[in-house]
């Protein structure tokens, strides 16, 4: 990866799920779901609801989808409205899905692509680790790093805040989700 062409900036977080005895939010069908499995299927629940993403995500106003409802999340396209940064969208394409591990979507940027990712595993009988972060490559990226590096830092903490928040508690900044994500 030259530092010139590509660039990946991500952070990590620890979230303490639940087993869904006192906390049901993320589950809809604890059931039939391994029990070595439960805490990561909490997670991915809350990740893979993108029509949601705004009530997390600092940076998002709205998403649109171009692909119908039902559509398989690795082939799901739209349209990210940005609320920051003088607004703007950004097409997107989700790929790489795994629900035990990673998540991804694409977005062309001017001169550059950028790959949003997630990866998470379970570290304990009740913890999740997950990482957040951008690869951005291409001829501008050097031009991204620097037009992205006074506020990602900052706007990858808060996502991050704000999703180990609805996995624990079903809310965030006090205001309860959890009915979305039944």
């Amino acid at each position: 990866m030259s530092f010139f062409t590509a660039f990946d900036s991500s952070k990590t977080t620890r979230i303490h799920a639940t087993s869904g005895t006192s906390h049901t939010c993320c589950l809809s069908s604890e059931a039939r779901i391994p029990h070595g499995l439960l805490y990561v299927a909490q997670v991915f629940n809350v990740l893979k609801r993108v029509e949601h993403w705004p009530i997390w995500d600092v940076d998002l106003r709205e998403v649109k989808f171009d692909t119908p409802a039902g559509t398989p999340l690795n082939e799901t396209k739209g349209t990210l409205f940005m609320k920051n940064y003088g607004g703007g969208q950004h097409p997107f394409s989700i790929h790489n899905v795994d629900e035990t591990s990673h998540f991804e979507y694409h977005t062309r940027l001017p001169g550059a692509d950028a790959e949003w990712y997630w990866t998470w595993k379970q570290v304990d009988s009740g913890s999740v680790d997950m990482k957040m972060g951008v690869r951005v490559h291409g001829g501008s990226a050097l031009l991204w790093r620097a037009a992205l590096a006074p506020f990602l830092g900052t706007a990858i903490d808060t996502c991050l805040r704000n999703l180990k928040s609805l996995s624990e508690e079903g809310k965030v900044d006090g205001k309860d989700f959890s009915n979305l994500f039944t």
